[in-house]
């Protein structure tokens, strides 16, 4: 969310299927972005999700997740939000990249930024000039949402068996 003073909230959802043991290797500790100069964050909620629908609480500590009792074929979720208060000329502008393609395989993917009015919003998608956002108006912000919906295939290499290959339907 952009404010129009220049201030701005971020909000990150993200949920993870956890496979086979080298996922628990790449998953179990998680550094989440941000600058605590001119970030405030809060995480509001970091869990590993059993098969059977059971939930555990990860420990947390300012931006660091330890995921514990992670076993293969869990999943872990994370939603964390980040409020910037920049100062100075630079703190009223606002920029970000955001990847619609992964080292893992990619379900769904969104990028949403909702701007205040009059707060105009500039952008640039590499590799794809069609890919638009859908507009829309919410309250007093227009909303432009990037989505991506992708189908996975696993293929098995050899020579690099911990990774897949994820393929756009």
């Amino acid at each position: 969310m952009l404010y129009a003073d220049g201030a701005s909230e971020r909000e990150v959802k993200s949920a993870v299927y956890v496979r086979n043991n080298s996922g628990i290797e790449d998953w179990k500790e998680i550094t989440l972005p941000y600058n605590s100069v001119y970030d405030n964050m809060t995480i509001l909620k970091a869990e590993v999700i059993k098969p059977n629908g059971n939930k555990i609480p990860a420990e947390t500590y300012q931006n660091q997740l330890v995921y514990t009792k992670l076993e293969p074929g869990d999943a872990i979720f994370y939603h964390y939000k980040v409020n910037s208060y920049g100062i100075g000329r630079m703190g009223r502008e606002f920029w970000d990249d955001f990847y619609f393609s992964a080292s893992v395989p990619t379900a769904y993917a969104r990028y949403s930024v909702l701007c205040a009015e009059g707060v105009p919003l500039q952008y640039n998608v590499r590799n794809n000039a069609g890919f638009k956002p859908s507009i829309t108006k919410a309250d007093e912000f227009k909303l432009h949402t990037w989505s991506a919906v992708t189908c996975r295939r696993t293929n098995r290499n050899r020579i690099c068996p911990r990774w897949e290959i994820s393929e756009k339907c």
